[in-house]
């Protein structure tokens, strides 16, 4: 199914930040790359996708990603982490916990809810 953009139900951020280990800043994105933005996707696969392409376009290490966070655009609900490389993750508020891995073709719309940091 295809969605125009402002018909895509979800949006993932997209965000780089410096490596330490490659004496880059932690603080701030990678010179020349655009950072800290939602873009609209229709679904988890499609946001593993951008992120892919994002990750690819930038030359980005596992270091530099950011990103990932998918959220419902209606409410702002975190639904969904895509990973450096590209697997998708229920979102979980304790950072002590596990992350339980999900399938990208999931339907999320009405998945359970989570606090939306980026």
């Amino acid at each position: 199914m295809s969605h125009s953009i402002e018909e895509r139900p979800l949006e993932v951020y997209l965000a780089n930040v410096g490596n330490p280990d490659f004496n880059e800043d932690p603080g701030h994105p990678l010179p020349l790359t655009r950072s800290g933005f939602w873009f609209p996707v229709a679904d988890l696969r499609h946001a593993s996708k951008i992120c892919g392409h994002y990750i690819s376009t930038f030359d980005l290490g596992g270091g530099n990603w950011a990103g990932g966070v998918v959220r419902r655009r209606e409410d702002q609900t975190a639904v969904a982490r895509i990973s450096y490389n590209g697997r998708a993750w229920r979102p979980v508020e304790d950072s002590l916990r596990d992350r339980e891995e999900m399938s990208l073709g999931e339907d999320v719309l009405a998945a359970p809810t989570a606090s939306p940091r980026p």
